[in-house]
């Protein structure tokens, strides 16, 4: 796929084949976490981890800013403010970080088991380290360090699975916790040995305001964001408890590893795009950034998630037989997936166009849709099927409008707006219809259609039957559109 230049292919060649190592890491501790603890200790677990979805909301969108900040002010070769700018972010996200923490700790006096409250405090430890963690990847993605990111990525992943899992093993929720507390140790050591220059514990008062400004849009894209993906896991927890919370959480975990993983297109593409439009102010000069990295993961998305939805019933039916009553809803989250991946291709535009506000709006309304619907499931059919089926019709429905606004900046006439969105549309269609007649050839052959050998034949069968589509996204990726 050549987008703009070798630096852009060779950089998303060292991300994705990085990421794509710790996607396949992360997906085997993902299914080996929940083994190793009951479905309570799991749902605890997941139930706090939405803690870290909203804790850097008072900083005002402050290291929110540097996604842009960091590429616009080099390439205006403004490093003096640069420094200031960092300096301030650095010193903002570690005293917020530490708030966070203490409330949290604080918190862990007033819930009501034990489990719970040590599991608080382990992570207001946690805090600490991840969001520092987070600060670094978006300053290293700023200066474009993706080759350095993509050695991060993997010795992440491999002592995620050996610290994680191995701690889970022995000392259950606690040792996972702990697991990720010396995981975050060991990467936070080499973010900081690979620091050209310190950033020093300083705000600058004058700075702080010009982020905020920039910053807060960003930051409320992403809080939105996060709101819309989690407003289930959250009803979840309240209408059903802890336990209902684990056979649901698994979904959510696999799908956000997915999301990640397909997250490397935009997090590569979002400097240069940003400096791009810095340097002429032209939308039309940016719109390859719009439709080729969509096209993309459309077409490329299905090849993971598909193989994906195979081997899940080899996996619930003989690993994780204590969480059969949350598969289905996992099967309906991994196909919302392909929504979530589409939405966020479309991050970097919209933040270099400063249309923010807009997608607000628009998050607003989905987020407003997804409670309405949820709690309409939930006391109509009570099931978690029934809210994994209502989240993933309005993040479809999130997805198009996005996909529609974006290329309203390009497209003045409706039926090139069907035109785009139906090719978006196609992969996942001509999948599904794959999947349904792969499920239904095997069912009359009851020797092959049960046991290890079901999930390898459907893979491969659904792996040539999509090839050609394949193709046909590779193809139209190279031509102009």
């Amino acid at each position: 796929m050549q987008l703009i230049g070798g630096k852009i292919i060779r950089d998303i060649s060292y991300s994705g084949l990085s990421r794509y190592f710790a996607l396949f890491l992360g997906i085997c501790r993902g299914f080996l976490v929940p083994k190793l603890l009951d479905p309570s200790g799991y749902g605890i677990w997941k139930g706090i981890s939405i803690i870290s979805d909203y804790s850097r909301l008072p900083q005002l969108g402050t290291t929110s800013a540097l996604f842009r900040e960091i590429p616009l002010l080099k390439s205006q070769n403004r490093s003096d403010e640069l420094k200031d700018v960092v300096d301030t972010c650095y010193t903002v996200n570690t005293l917020n970080a530490a708030i966070v923490s203490v409330l949290v700790l604080l918190g862990s006096f007033f819930v009501s088991t034990q489990q719970e409250s040590n599991a608080l405090r382990l992570y207001s430890i946690l805090i600490l380290l991840s969001e520092n963690f987070m600060f670094m990847k978006i300053y290293f993605s700023g200066h474009k360090e993706f080759v350095f990111l993509s050695k991060i990525n993997a010795t992440d992943a491999v002592v995620s699975l050996i610290l994680v899992v191995g701690l889970s093993w022995f000392f259950g929720l606690n040792g996972l916790i702990i697991g990720i507390i010396l995981e975050m140790l060991i990467i936070l050591a080499m973010f900081y040995r690979e620091l050209a220059v310190k950033p020093v514990f300083r705000i600058h008062f004058d700075v702080w305001p010009t982020l905020i400004r920039p910053g807060f849009p960003i930051m409320m894209t992403g809080i939105l964001l996060q709101l819309l993906l989690s407003v289930d896991k959250i009803m979840v927890l309240t209408y059903f408890g802890a336990k209902h919370m684990g056979f649901y959480a698994l979904g959510f975990t696999i799908m956000g590893m997915i999301y990640q993983a397909f997250s490397v297109v935009d997090s590569v593409i979002s400097p240069h795009l940003i400096e791009k439009y810095g340097k002429t102010e032209s939308i039309d000069s940016i719109e390859k950034y719009v439709s080729k990295p969509l096209i993309a993961a459309a077409f490329i998305s299905p090849l993971l998630l598909f193989p994906l939805l195979f081997f899940s019933k080899l996996v619930y039916f003989k690993f994780l037989s204590d969480y059969l009553p949350g598969y289905e809803s996992f099967r309906i989250m991994l196909m919302t997936g392909y929504f979530v991946i589409l939405s966020n291709t479309l991050n970097s535009f919209f933040i270099a166009i400063k249309k923010q506000k807009q997608v607000v709006f628009i998050q607003l309304l989905a987020i407003l849709l997804i409670v309405i619907s949820n709690y309409m499931a939930i006391k109509l059919i009570h099931s978690l099927d029934s809210v994994a089926m209502s989240t993933a019709i309005v993040t479809a429905l999130y997805a198009v409008t996005t996909i529609i606004y974006a290329k309203s900046h390009y497209f003045k006439d409706i039926l090139s707006h069907m035109g785009f969105v139906g090719l978006i549309l196609f992969p996942i269609a001509y999948s599904m219809v794959l999947y349904n007649a792969i499920v239904y050839c095997l069912s009359s052959l009851p020797l092959v259609a049960s046991g290890v050998i079901e999930p390898f034949i459907c893979t491969t069968g659904f792996v040539m039957l999509y090839l050609p589509a394949a193709f046909l996204g590779s193809r139209l990726v190279r031509i102009n559109l």
